[in-house]
């Protein structure tokens, strides 16, 4: 048994997964059923005799059989060390896996604030330009009373009375949701996370060891 660290494992598998394209294209290349005619002592397609053959095809696929097994006790250690081991990022503890995680998945995060910021500013923007329209209709009213009406009514009474039509036509938002607040947390929380994840995945990987026995 030997103690490696996650950074070293990593790049252990890696170099695994070479050694496997490399047995493998040999195997595609290899001979490892022939025939021969007559009486000769060789295969027709290998040039080798039937011990040669049976000799070399072994170590072939014994070599690739060690290193598929050694792939997965290492991904299994890997996987299980990974759900066991803790580490902050933006002051919330995840284990490995779900930093990863979650790190793959930020999109679908990103699309949540896009949303959400979306649906307010159309909403703002709707809210804006029916307040706008309402004041200048209500402005021109209360010119067309004070033109009209001065001698019958007072000029405050006709700019309260024009103060209540604009009440009756502004428009407000309504967001029980509060969803500017929860978007601009949201997205403050994935910039903090997207600013410290890979440094914090680093260090964890370069602490933590796993043991192996090949």
């Amino acid at each position: 048994m030997r103690k490696i660290t996650l950074t070293e494992a990593l790049a252990e598998l890696k170099l695994l997964d070479k050694k496997i394209d490399k047995k493998l294209r040999e195997l595609r290349s290899s001979v490892l059923v022939d025939y021969k005619v007559g009486k000769s002592q060789v295969g027709s397609m290998s040039r080798k005799t039937e011990e040669e053959i049976k000799k070399e095809g072994l170590s072939l696929l014994q070599s690739l059989t060690d290193l598929i097994k050694n792939k997965k006790q290492l991904k299994a250690k890997i996987a299980e060390t990974n759900a066991t081991t803790k580490v902050t990022i933006a002051g919330n503890e995840y284990t490995i896996v779900e930093a990863i995680e979650r790190k793959r998945n930020l999109e679908n995060e990103k699309q949540i604030v896009d949303q959400l910021t979306h649906q307010y500013n159309n909403v703002w923007e709707q809210v804006l330009t029916i307040n706008e329209n309402a004041k200048e209709e209500v402005d021109r009213l209360l010119e067309s009373r004070l033109s009209t009406d001065s001698k019958n009514q007072n000029a405050k009474e006709i700019e309260e009375l024009m103060k209540v039509l604009l009440i009756n036509k502004e428009a407000q938002i309504v967001d029980p949701l509060n969803v500017k607040e929860m978007a601009e947390k949201l997205n403050e929380e994935i910039e903090q996370f997207e600013k410290e994840v890979d440094i914090a995945l680093s260090i964890v990987n370069a602490k933590t060891e796993i043991e192996i026995d090949f």
